[in-house]
């Protein structure tokens, strides 16, 4: 399970990975920084859960400081 809020990347980037990997892979478009949400809305619908794994972030500097909220 992919989710992604499309921040910096698009839906075809899923379409790339299932080629790649010869796997049909579940999306959801939705924020991981949102716990509730990936809780109540992701969690629940995966019965075979194990956990999170974070592979993207915000990385920019000026960015982080001129935003620090979104970071």
């Amino acid at each position: 399970m992919i989710i992604d809020n499309l921040s910096n990347s698009t839906r075809d980037v899923v379409k790339r990975i299932e080629r790649i990997s010869n796997t049909r892979i579940t999306f959801y478009e939705g924020d991981v920084t949102v716990e509730a949400e990936v809780r109540v809305r992701h969690m629940n619908e995966a019965h075979d859960f194990v956990g999170v794994i974070h592979f993207a972030g915000y990385k920019v500097v000026g960015e982080s400081v001129q935003q620090p909220v979104m970071y």
